[in-house]
């Protein structure tokens, strides 16, 4: 076997040794009565536009394949939603979850990010992660963070010491009540940095590469 060869090899059992296959997602957007769900394999991204109640919405979700030291777990790309015919107030509910995770992690990391305007009151936000070891959708078993308040800015982050492992759901939850004439645009996600040995066997892939490929050119 030779030296290029071998460097493929160790590179790509570092690689595989992170699971990175797509999860199955599940996005629902609900105002009141008025629900819409959209589900895809986790490999592309799903969205939703149009009326939800008196919102008109537009979500994006990313994918679900985490990769090296920055791995989305589950994504909220974006979230644009305006209030129109609102009396009052009105709430305006988004979920996603994914089912299937197996990866051991050391943290994970919940965030929320983005802006608001209104004519009136700052709205409402009320923002939490959750996962479940049962591997239930929308599952609430474990929660991995949260955080709640009237914002025109919000930026919210929280972690959550490590899960073992098993089959596992992750997801995002976030209401948010608003005044007539409001514009929201927030993104979210859960992250996890993955376990030091998983790390470590990669580096040593790449370091034993590094060297195959040295050694052989000193023999040119």
């Amino acid at each position: 076997m030779n030296y290029r060869l071998k460097f493929l090899v160790l590179l790509t059992s570092g690689l595989l040794s992170i699971p990175s296959l797509a999860n199955p997602i599940t996005l629902r957007v609900s105002s009141g009565a008025n629900s819409h769900t959209v589900s895809g394999n986790g490999s592309t991204p799903i969205s939703f536009a149009g009326p939800v109640g008196p919102f008109v919405a537009n979500v994006t979700v990313g994918n679900t394949q985490p990769f090296l030291t920055a791995p989305d777990l589950l994504n909220l790309l974006s979230i644009d939603a305006k209030t129109k015919n609102c009396f009052g107030s009105c709430s305006l509910l988004v979920a996603l979850t994914a089912t299937n995770f197996t990866q051991p992690v050391s943290f994970f990391k919940s965030t929320l990010l983005g802006t608001a305007t209104s004519l009136r009151a700052a709205p409402l936000f009320s923002f939490s992660t959750y996962l479940s070891p049962t591997n239930t959708p929308f599952g609430q078993n474990i929660l991995l963070g949260s955080c709640s308040g009237r914002f025109f800015v919000v930026n919210c982050m929280s972690t959550k010491a490590a899960f073992s492992g098993g089959l596992y759901s992750l997801t995002i939850a976030l209401s948010i009540d608003a005044a007539p004439n409001s514009s929201i645009n927030v993104d979210s996600d859960i992250s996890a940095v993955p376990e030091p040995a998983s790390m470590a066997l990669l580096g040593f892939g790449l370091l034993s590469g590094a060297l195959m490929l040295k050694q052989r050119a000193m023999h040119k």
